[in-house]
């Protein structure tokens, strides 16, 4: 995949990103999107994101696995907010287990909740920023 084509296509993700949070959004209510909304666009995003990277990454020779790492990292803490709403919504009354560990463990990985999404966008950005070079330009 050339530079142009990867970029066209990340700008194109973008937008659709973008419309598909709003539809969401607004679609499924704020309430629903407070639960599952965030996470399911994230996953969405980092699975194309992966994609991307991955194809353009074997035209630039660059290691992938680096970027299938951190993607897979922010893939599983996805994945976790989602089952975790989806099992507390779902178990009735069992759900009440999950409410007391999720208080108790949340005040003590509150704090770095900012830190490790800051973190992970900037990993990110560099990870897709990383792909706009072109070797072949560059000789």
């Amino acid at each position: 995949m050339d530079a142009r084509a990867y970029l066209s296509n990340l700008l194109a993700f973008s937008g659709i990103l973008l419309a598909l949070g709003f539809l969401l959004y607004f679609g499924a209510g704020d309430r629903w999107f407070s639960f599952y909304g965030a996470a399911s666009l994230v996953l969405v995003g980092v699975l194309f994101a992966g994609w991307l990277i991955f194809k353009r990454y074997g035209t630039l020779g660059l290691r992938r696995w680096p970027a299938m790492l951190v993607l897979l990292l922010i893939a599983t803490a996805c994945v976790v907010q989602i089952a975790f709403w989806y099992m507390f919504f779902s178990s009735g009354p069992q759900g009440l287990g999950l409410a007391a560990g999720r208080s108790m463990v949340y005040p003590m990985i509150e704090p770095w909740i900012p830190l490790a999404g800051g973190l992970s966008a900037v990993a990110v950005v560099w990870l897709l920023g990383r792909g706009l070079y072109d070797n072949e330009q560059a000789t």
